[in-house]
């Protein structure tokens, strides 16, 4: 079960602040489920809006783990390190022989965010409140965001449904929506994220963050 906060504890006066792991889990692992349906011949299936084949977006994902993952550990990944594909014919290659498997590369790029989170976490869980902590949720926001929007992008190429819980769309949509506070003086300036009893209802909170994408009318 995915929680808006970490069981067992309140829940936050800022919810867009908060980095929860086992969100970031799930988000990773349902993706992985998705992606263990995809053949070679879906990998080149051009998604919109994108206009780009699936194999590109992923990667590009893949990447944009590696680059979050280097931001918050101090230790980081670097692009060269084995598992993590270059480029799509590097991905394409390391497929099964029946075209499979691209679930593989992808959850080991993952296990590493997850990873680089819960170190960041760790540097940062005696000061919740500090710029340190705003940073990592920060990234949690986006890293979360980018994997359940991917998931989406997924399941459209395979025409499955999905729709992810309720707490996850809400990341998702202050993710897309919420002032970037890194760039104010503590955040005093920032326009409030959107949450639960706002002018966007619970149930319309991923279609909201469809719209701002540009994968729904």
């Amino acid at each position: 079960m995915i929680y808006p906060t970490t069981p067992g504890q309140p829940e936050s006066e800022h919810p867009d602040m908060d980095t929860d792991l086992a969100i970031l889990h799930d988000t990773t692992e349902e993706l992985a489920a998705y992606l263990s349906e995809v053949t070679l011949a879906e990998l080149r299936r051009l998604v919109e809006p994108h206009g780009r084949p699936l194999g590109a977006l992923t990667l590009d994902l893949m990447h944009d783990h590696v680059r979050t993952a280097a931001t918050v550990s101090d230790a980081g990944m670097q692009p060269s390190e084995p598992g993590v594909p270059a480029t799509t014919a590097e991905l394409e290659a390391s497929l099964n022989p029946d075209g499979t498997g691209v679930e593989s590369a992808y959850r080991r790029v993952g296990r590493r965010l997850e990873h680089a989170f819960a170190e960041g976490q760790a540097r940062t869980g005696r000061e919740p409140g500090s710029a340190q902590a705003l940073h990592l949720a920060r990234h949690h926001g986006h890293a979360v965001a980018g994997i359940v929007l991917h998931t989406w992008d997924v399941a459209q190429t395979l025409r499955l449904p999905y729709q992810p819980t309720t707490p996850v769309a809400w990341v998702v949509l202050r993710a897309l929506t919420s002032t970037d506070r890194e760039h104010g003086p503590d955040g005093a300036n920032a326009d409030p994220a959107p949450g639960p009893g706002s002018a966007v209802l619970d149930g319309e909170a991923f279609r909201s963050a469809l719209q701002l994408t540009g994968r729904a009318a």
